[in-house]
C-alpha cells in the first residue's frame, strides 16, 4: 500500500499533531511559542506546507522508475 498527501492532508496531520503537542506536553513559554510560529510558517497553502508534503510524501515512500509513487 502507498500513501500520497496532498499539501491539504499534510497541513491536516500536522495540525493535529501540533494540536496534540500543544495540550498534552508540558513546554515553556519558549517552547509553545516556537511551536506556534513553526504553525505560522508552515501556514496552510504556503510554499513551506508544499515543501514539507512533498517530504512527507518521500519519507512515505519512494517513487517508482516511472516517476510515480
Amino acid at each position: 500500500m502507498q500513501v500520497a498527501l496532498d499539501p491539504d492532508e499534510a497541513w491536516s496531520v500536522m495540525a493535529l499533531i501540533v494540536s496534540q503537542v500543544l495540550d498534552g506536553v508540558e513546554l515553556s513559554d519558549d517552547g509553545r511559542n516556537a511551536i506556534k510560529k513553526w504553525r505560522s510558517d508552515y501556514a496552510d497553502g504556503s510554499a513551506s506546507m508544499q515543501a514539507l508534503a512533498e517530504e512527507m510524501n518521500a519519507a512515505l515512500g519512494p517513487k517508482t522508475k516511472a516517476g510515480k509513487r
